[in-house]
């Protein structure tokens, strides 16, 4: 799998927007950052308690980006382009969806899908 560090990670906000935008590591890194502490759970049947990440709340990049009214749905592709995943535009804009850059109170791992990762609250913890 593909290292992607500062020099080289891309996020593209695109498709059924106005502004479609792209943030580097650093640009999110300089946003606003929410914190949640939440049980994971893996479709695997693990579970760690009270597990913290931190991010740019997801809601705020699709703001940002004006998602036109006809859109729906959104799907995320990791960046070797391997696993691909679709929340509808309800379940995104939650508050406990975070683009997550920190887990544990640590920058998020490659071996835990970092450097930035999804991070969905109320669901499993997977891809």
């Amino acid at each position: 799998m593909p290292r992607k560090g500062p020099e080289n990670y891309r996020l593209k906000v695109d498709g059924l927007v106005d502004r479609p935008t792209t943030y580097t590591l650093d640009d999110l890194r300089a946003m606003e950052q929410t914190r949640i502490v939440r049980d994971v759970q893996c479709v695997t049947g693990w579970r760690v308690p009270q597990t913290p990440f931190e991010g740019v709340q997801l809601s705020r990049l699709l703001a940002a980006a004006g998602v036109k009214p006809r859109a729906k749905a959104i799907r995320f592709t990791c960046f070797d382009g391997t696993y691909s995943e679709s929340l509808t535009l309800q379940q995104a804009r939650r508050k406990d969806v975070l683009v997550a850059l920190r887990m544990q109170d640590k920058p998020l791992s490659h071996s835990h899908g970092g450097p930035v990762r999804l991070y969905v609250a109320p669901m499993y913890f997977y891809l």
